[in-house]
C-alpha cells in the first residue's frame, strides 16, 4: 500500500516537453562549444609568433662562435706544433753535443729532416684550414638560402592576409 501512495505523490514528468528541452540545451552547448574552438585555433593561427630576427641574430652567434673556435684552435695547434718542434730540435742538439760524432753535418741533417715535416704538418694544417672555412662557407649558405625560403614564406603570408 505504502508503494502505491509513493507513486501518486510522484508527478510523472511529460517526456516530449523535457526531451525537447534536453535536445536544446545540447545544441546550445554544441555551439559554445564550437565558437570556443574556433577561436582557439583563430587564437593559434593569428596569435603573436617570435620574429624570425631573433633566430637568425643567434644563428650568427653560433657561426660566429664556431669560427672563432676553429681560428683558436688552429692557432693553438700552431703554437704546440712550434713549441714541440723547438723541444725536439734542443733534443737533438743536446743529444749531437753530446756524442760529438759529425755535429754539424748530423745536425743540417736533422734539421732538415725537422723541417720538412714541420712544413709537412703545416701543408696538412693550411689544407684543415681550407676545408673548416669551406664547410664553414657552405653551412653559411645553407643559413642564407634558408633566410631566403624564411623570407620567401613570410612575403607568401603577407600577401594572403593583405587580399
Amino acid at each position: 500500500m505504502k508503494s502505491f501512495l509513493a507513486q501518486e505523490a510522484v508527478p510523472q514528468v511529460p517526456w516530449p516537453a523535457t526531451s525537447t528541452w534536453l535536445l536544446g540545451a545540447i545544441g546550445f552547448m554544441g555551439i559554445v562549444l564550437l565558437i570556443l574552438g574556433v577561436v582557439n585555433q583563430a587564437r593559434k593561427l593569428w596569435g603573436r609568433q617570435p620574429p624570425i630576427d631573433e633566430e637568425l641574430a643567434n644563428l650568427d652567434e653560433d657561426f660566429d662562435k664556431r669560427e672563432r673556435t676553429i681560428r683558436f684552435d688552429i692557432q693553438a695547434g700552431d703554437e704546440q706544433l712550434e713549441q714541440l718542434m723547438a723541444e725536439l730540435r734542443a733534443e737533438v742538439e743536446f743529444k749531437l753535443d753530446a756524442l760529438g760524432i759529425e755535429k754539424q753535418q748530423q745536425s743540417k741533417d736533422l734539421h732538415d729532416k725537422i723541417d720538412g715535416r714541420f712544413m709537412h704538418m703545416l701543408e696538412k694544417m693550411e689544407e684543415m684550414k681550407g676545408e673548416l672555412l669551406v664547410a664553414g662557407q657552405r653551412r653559411g649558405k645553407e643559413i642564407h638560402d634558408r633566410i631566403n625560403e624564411v623570407s620567401e614564406l613570410v612575403a607568401r603570408v603577407d600577401e594572403r592576409t593583405k587580399s
